[in-house]
């Protein structure tokens, strides 16, 4: 299939929807929908959850750790192409068209074409699910800040939509189901890709360290460090504008940098800090949570001052010691194991300086740990431009993906067959 216009449009008086093809029908949703209010009497329905990112799906398939309800006897009863949208997060694009028979939570609302003969509801999903349509939502919903909107069914009835005839509908709606399977398709075999590529990564910094090891050089890290400390607890130093705080968010699984949600502490109080002001070279390592183990290294100040929090620790490394090739040892994988292996074992999972401490290195020439350090870091960027590279181009896919889906659902181009 390819892309034309259709013969003629008109002016769809719809302030989302400025031109639409001629023949299209505008209606309100509440002549398409009814609200459903069926519920369950049993509760053992199969319970369906919905989500911006994956729409309609059963609640068992999806992990899922919010409180489940032990009696769902009164749940909603949803149907086959009913429409499901969380009230609470329509704003988001919270919804779907059902697959399945069951239930779903009271807190959602269901919607039953008044005539399915009439109507396709991939057609509808398609275009319910486009930016536009999602901010007509976030328009009609109600709250006093954006965490607390509520879409409500007398004001989703309000919302003005055009759509063609069913035929037309479906037409569209199986164009798009083949051109978002290619996608996916190249995205995941990028993806894959990427996944090859960070583990040539890991590999790579673990063969180079791990060759150079030998008996009679293996040293504790603790012979290198002249200072190891945790950053100290925010008390209420939070500001707008201050000292840098770097944490765990700031960074990836590749120790790179993402300071585009900035965080500050005031200077009066980094002024009482008990540890983790950061200087160019040092290192900063997560000491537990979830992002336990990651490392990253000080190769420039992003500002005047900077600091860590309590979750991070600081290692400064000895002038006898090249720090970049200090900081591969201790971002290398089989630390990170040995990280992992180490929190198991502990009551909450996380890592004391001790354990730091008693990493090993293998103890070599300054001069070589220059020339590894500078071999890790060339060999390093290739493998990270090719992947930022892929990363691009699956942006790219997704983006060609919104907008392909964007200007079929809603008339803006025709497709028919070459």
């Amino acid at each position: 299939m390819i892309f034309s216009k259709y013969e003629s449009y008109i002016d769809s008086k719809i302030e989302w929807l400025p031109k639409i093809p001629s023949h299209w029908n505008i209606d309100r949703t509440k002549s398409l929908f009814k609200e459903s209010i069926e519920k369950t009497s049993t509760g053992k329905e199969v319970l369906l959850t919905v989500s911006h990112i994956t729409g309609v799906t059963p609640r068992d398939e999806k992990n899922v750790y919010m409180f489940l309800a032990e009696d769902m006897v009164g749940y909603k009863l949803c149907k086959k192409h009913d429409l499901i949208i969380n009230t609470m997060w329509a704003w988001m694009g919270a919804l779907g068209f059902s697959k399945y028979e069951g239930i779903c939570s009271p807190a959602y609302n269901v919607y039953r074409f008044r005539s399915i003969n009439n109507h396709h509801s991939k057609y509808f999903e398609y275009l319910f699910t486009t930016p536009n349509f999602i901010m007509e939502m976030t328009r009609f919903s109600k709250g006093i800040r954006p965490s607390r909107l509520r879409l409500y069914p007398s004001y989703f009835f309000q919302i003005k939509i055009a759509f063609p005839e069913k035929k037309e509908q479906i037409e569209i709606s199986n164009y798009l189901d083949i051109k978002k399977s290619q996608i996916d398709k190249k995205i995941e075999c990028l993806e894959n890709k990427i996944k090859k590529y960070e583990e040539l990564r890991k590999t790579l910094i673990e063969k180079t360290l791990l060759d150079l090891i030998n008996k009679d050089n293996k040293k504790r890290l603790k012979n290198t460090v002249i200072k190891l400390e945790s950053g100290s607890r925010d008390k209420g130093g939070a500001v707008e504008e201050g000292v840098l705080s770097i944490s765990a968010e700031h960074i990836n699984w590749k120790g790179q940098f993402d300071l585009s949600n900035r965080k500050y502490i005031s200077p009066e109080y980094y002024s009482k800090m008990n540890g983790g002001k950061l200087k160019l070279n040092d290192i900063i390592l997560t000491k537990d949570g979830a992002t336990l183990g990651k490392t990253a290294f000080i190769s420039e100040l992003y500002s005047k001052k900077m600091a860590i929090n309590e979750h991070m620790f600081l290692i400064r490394i000895s002038k006898y010691y090249y720090p970049k090739y200090i900081y591969y040892w201790f971002s290398s994988q089989f630390n990170y194991n040995e990280i992992c292996r180490c929190a198991k074992n502990t009551g909450v999972p996380g890592i004391n300086s001790n354990f730091l401490n008693n990493l090993f290195f293998a103890d070599i020439d300054k001069k070589e740990q220059i020339e590894i350090a500078n071999y890790l870091d060339k060999k390093t960027k290739i493998i990270d431009d090719i992947i930022s590279i892929m990363n691009n181009q699956i942006d790219t896919l997704k983006e060609f993906g919104i907008t392909l889906i964007n200007d079929v659902v809603i008339g803006k181009v025709k497709i028919h067959d070459e």
